[in-house]
């Protein structure tokens, strides 16, 4: 994370479980990274780091499917 002219920046960058039945096991890699970020203290309901930030990006390799209609 950073501050540039007073806009705060957090990019977190993850690899998520992959396989299109992990669906369920995906979610909870989301869940079990933004609650072990080290972010100060955890007072905020359910980790919500957008408090925290002006803008946050969160992208990787993370494993889910995109369908076209």
């Amino acid at each position: 994370s950073f501050l540039l002219s007073g806009t705060s920046f957090c990019f977190i960058n993850a690899h998520l479980a992959s396989g299109e039945e992990r669906l369920d096991r995906r979610n909870a890699n989301y869940r079990d990274i933004l609650k072990n970020l080290s972010m100060g203290p955890k007072n905020l309901e359910c980790y919500d780091i957008t408090h925290k930030f002006h803008h946050v990006f969160f992208f990787g390799d993370l494993n889910y499917r995109v369908t076209e209609p």
